[in-house]
């Protein structure tokens, strides 16, 4: 949705409830079926993973998101063109239409957040301009202000966005594990309007 790029951007809705009343829809049933498929076109093209169940002891060494297969060629010394090997067995992103999303989440009587709009690199980076043309055609209900990919910058620009108009404001760490990004403990008044939205008092 910014200018010109060598590769196509995603933009990544994050929908997010009290409580979880409906079932992954066929995108997610279709990206672990793709990580499923990578994970084995891998080892047909001659990468070996014998540490695999060291590096990603949760999921007994079975690699459940782009994260993990990723560790598993980092771990095995595989890090220099691991884009292109995984390019090569095939990864891609299964999305969905944005519009599709937002509201399969509030049929489910979830909200739906824009993730990382700063992030970049293969994602989305959005400004002002674009955040509105994408508000006018996707009902979305607010945004991730704070992401590890954010420059203080960002999270002051999004922040501001998000109270000039009236969406709700979320922070992440994108921590998917010990073997990436850690946990980031952000204060829970960052994200005070989310939070109070899904039923939360934050003091």
């Amino acid at each position: 949705m910014g200018g010109a790029a060598a590769r196509p951007a995603l933009l990544r809705l994050r929908p997010a409830a009290e409580r979880a009343p409906c079932a992954g829809g066929d995108d997610a049933a279709g990206q672990a079926a793709n990580i499923r498929a990578t994970h084995a076109a891998l080892q047909r093209h001659g990468y070996r993973f014998p540490e695999a169940s060291a590096l990603l002891p949760a999921s007994g060494g079975r690699p459940r998101h782009l994260d993990h297969l990723l560790a598993l060629l980092r771990g095995h010394g595989y890090a220099d063109g691991a884009g292109a090997a995984l390019r090569e067995a095939g990864f891609r992103w299964v999305t969905a239409d944005p519009a599709t999303v937002a509201d399969a989440a509030h049929r489910c009587g979830a909200v739906c957040l824009i993730a990382h709009p700063g992030r970049g690199d293969g994602f989305v980076r959005l400004d002002a301009p674009q955040l509105d043309r994408l508000r006018a055609a996707v009902p979305v209900d607010g945004l991730e202000v704070a992401h590890p990919s954010h420059t203080p910058a960002q999270v002051a620009f999004f922040r501001d966005y998000a109270r000039a108009h009236d969406l709700l404001a979320s922070t992440g760490s994108d921590s998917h594990g010990p073997t990436g990004q850690l946990p980031i403990a952000y204060p829970a008044a960052a994200s005070r309007t989310l939070l109070e939205r899904l039923g939360i008092r934050v003091a």
